[in-house]
């Protein structure tokens, strides 16, 4: 389990082009001065925003599904401009999580394609056994991405570009908030 987020994926030029920072929680310091396999039960482990239902739960009992649901609320962010979950109450963001299903992307933002959206929804999906595996996650967005015509991820890393050779997610993101093609109705929800 990682604690993903935006500020923690790094973009760059090297293939794959995606770097996964700050493994900080995989691991807790025990009483004895050893690591344990995982987080210890009872404790509140990630950023609550990104975190999935049973991670909120009970941190020590996540699999690899805890990140497909993190990586389906960044691309739900990614897409419309906020999280599914927005709360000033971290008891309440923690509720939603484990209660609430999000709203619809198509509702939010309708320009997001209605397949793209289907797989998003599916990745935040309440049961981590509901939601696809990371092999199937991947397979999934690059059929969508062929069939949309996107370029190979080969052709956007070599292509020269303006600025750095690396960018946070949560940087790029930001930049894309920005986009004039957008408008901010369609991604605040009013």
């Amino acid at each position: 389990m990682t604690d993903l987020k935006p500020s923690n994926v790094l973009l760059t030029r090297e293939v794959p082009g995606v770097r996964i920072l700050d493994f900080g929680i995989s691991k807790v310091l025990g009483e004895e001065g050893g690591w344990p396999a995982m987080t210890q039960t009872a404790q509140l482990m990630g950023t609550p925003q990104y975190m999935s239902p049973e991670q909120v739960r009970d941190a020590s009992t996540v699999t690899g599904a805890s990140d497909v649901y993190s990586l389906g609320v960044m691309l739900f962010e990614l897409l419309c401009g906020r999280p599914p979950f927005v709360s000033d109450s971290l008891g309440a963001l923690c509720a939603a999580h484990i209660h609430e299903q999000p709203p619809s992307l198509q509702q939010l933002f309708p320009a997001v394609p209605a397949a793209l959206s289907v797989v998003v929804m599916l990745c935040l999906e309440k049961s981590a056994a509901a939601r696809p595996t990371a092999a199937e996650l991947a397979a999934e967005l690059l059929c969508l991405a062929d069939a949309m015509g996107a370029p190979a991820a080969e052709q956007i890393l070599a292509a020269p570009g303006p600025g750095k050779e690396v960018a946070h997610l949560a940087t790029v993101a930001q930049e894309a908030t920005a986009c004039p093609a957008t408008t901010e109705g369609a991604r605040t929800g009013t």
